[in-house]
C-alpha cells in the first residue's frame, strides 16, 4: 500500500489499536516497521472535566451543575459524604442540568460525580469529585448543646473578647457551673 493516509472503520469504541507502517525506501529496500498506537474513543463523552459546580447551597439541598461534551441530555450522578468510594454512593438518574439535589443533612461535606447516559449509545466514563459543604441549620428552641467533645461546626468562639472559655472534661471546683 502505498500512501500517506488510510481511514479505518468499524473500529470498536474504547479499545486500544496498534498500526505498523514501513517505508519503502526505493531500490527494493525498506525501513525498520514503526508501531504506532492509539484508543478509540467512547460514543458516549463524559461530562467536561473540571466543569462540575455548586450553587444555590442551603442546609438541605444544591444546584449540582456541569458543562455537557455531547448532545446527551440524561446523566447519572453519583453523590454521598466525603471520601466515599466511588460505586458505594447514592446514585440517580437526572434529565436537567443544573440539577437541584435535595435531602442533605445539613453541615455537611459532600462529594459527587457525573456520568453522561447516551441511551442506546451507553454511558461516559465518570467526571468528578467536585466538593461542596452544606449551610448550618437553623436551630429551634428548645435547644441543648452541651459542648462535651468539642465546638460544633456551626458554632464560633470568639477569641478577642474578656468571655473566652475552654472545654473542661473534668468538671469544675463550683457545684453550679461546668460541665454536669
Amino acid at each position: 500500500l502505498f500512501t500517506d493516509s488510510i481511514s479505518l472503520n468499524n473500529l470498536t469504541p474504547e479499545t486500544d489499536y496498534d498500526f505498523y507502517v514501513q517505508s519503502y525506501c526505493g531500490n527494493g529496500q525498506f525501513s525498520l516497521w514503526n508501531v504506532f498506537s492509539f484508543t478509540t474513543p467512547a460514543i458516549c463523552p463524559e461530562p467536561q472535566i473540571n466543569s462540575l459546580t455548586a450553587s444555590n447551597i442551603t442546609y438541605s439541598s444544591a444546584d449540582l451543575s456541569w458543562v455537557a461534551n455531547g448532545s446527551e441530555t440524561s446523566w447519572n450522578i453519583e453523590y454521598g459524604v466525603s471520601g466515599f468510594g466511588q460505586g458505594s454512593g447514592t446514585i440517580i438518574n437526572v434529565n436537567s442540568n443544573p440539577y437541584t439535589l435535595t435531602g442533605l443533612s445539613s453541615s455537611t461535606n459532600y462529594d459527587y460525580w457525573v456520568q453522561a447516559d447516551c441511551g442506546l449509545d451507553g454511558q461516559s466514563y465518570w467526571v468528578g469529585p467536585f466538593s461542596f459543604f452544606t449551610l448550618c441549620n437553623d436551630d429551634v428552641a428548645p435547644y441543648l448543646e452541651d459542648f462535651n467533645v468539642s465546638i460544633p461546626v456551626c458554632w464560633n468562639q470568639e477569641t478577642t473578647d474578656q468571655f473566652d472559655w475552654t472545654l473542661d472534661a473534668y468538671g469544675t471546683p463550683s457545684s453550679t457551673t461546668g460541665p454536669v
